[in-house]
C-alpha cells in the first residue's frame, strides 16, 4: 500500500509534469509545470496523511535566510523565487522520501525519490555529472531530514548551493534550449 500511494501522490505527478514540461520551450514555462507538479504532489500527501515534523533550530534558521539572501543577490528577484522553490521542492521530496522509508527503509525511500527528483532535473542535452549530483543531493537531503528532522535546514542548504550553481551556469546551462514539439 505504501509503495502505490507513493506512486499516485508522488511518483505520478512528477512523470506527469516531467512529460508535459517536454512540450514548453521557454524556461519559466517548464519551470511552471513543475511546479504544479509538486503542488500537486504536496496537496494529495497532505490530504492522505502524509507530514513532516518540523524542528526549526536557530542554525536551520539562519541557513534558510543565508540560502534566501545567497540566491537573490546571485540571481536578483528570480533568486527569492528560487528560493521558496527550494522550499516547495524540500517539502514535496521530503513528504514522499519519508512516507516511502517508513515502509522500505531509507536506502530505498532516499534512492527512489531521489531518482524521480534527479528525472525531473533533466532537460537536453546534459552535462554528465548534472543528474548524479541533483540524486546524490535528493538522497543525502533524505537522510539529513530523517537524521535532524529540520526541512528549513535542508531548504536553505538548497537555495544556497543551487543559486551557486545557477549563478556559475553549471545547472540551469542548457534549461533554455528550444526543444522538438514545443508549444510556446
Amino acid at each position: 500500500m505504501i509503495l502505490l500511494q507513493w506512486t499516485l501522490f508522488y511518483a505520478l505527478p512528477a512523470a506527469t509534469a516531467i512529460y508535459v514540461k517536454g512540450y514548453f520551450r521557454l524556461l519559466k514555462n517548464r519551470v511552471m509545470v513543475i511546479y504544479v507538479g509538486i503542488l500537486v504532489s504536496i496537496v494529495l500527501m497532505y490530504i492522505n496523511g502524509f507530514g513532516l515534523t518540523w524542528n526549526i533550530s536557530s542554525l536551520s534558521l539562519l541557513a534558510a535566510l543565508f540560502g534566501g539572501a545567497l540566491a537573490t543577490y546571485l540571481l536578483g528577484w528570480n533568486g527569492l523565487l528560487y528560493s521558496v522553490g527550494a522550499v516547495g521542492q524540500q517539502v514535496c521530496i521530503l513528504l514522499a522520501g519519508s512516507y516511502l522509508s517508513s515502509g522500505y527503509g531509507l536506502v530505498v525511500g532516499s534512492i527512489a525519490t531521489a531518482l524521480v527528483f534527479a528525472l525531473a532535473h533533466r532537460d537536453e542535452p546534459e552535462r554528465r555529472w548534472k543528474l548524479p549530483l541533483i540524486f546524490l543531493w535528493g538522497c543525502l537531503s533524505i537522510a539529513l531530514y530523517a537524521w535532524l528532522h529540520d526541512p528549513l535546514l535542508n531548504s536553505g542548504l538548497h537555495a544556497a548551493f543551487g543559486a551557486i550553481l545557477i549563478y556559475r551556469g553549471l545547472l540551469l546551462t542548457t534549461a533554455s534550449l528550444p526543444l522538438q514539439n514545443s508549444v510556446d
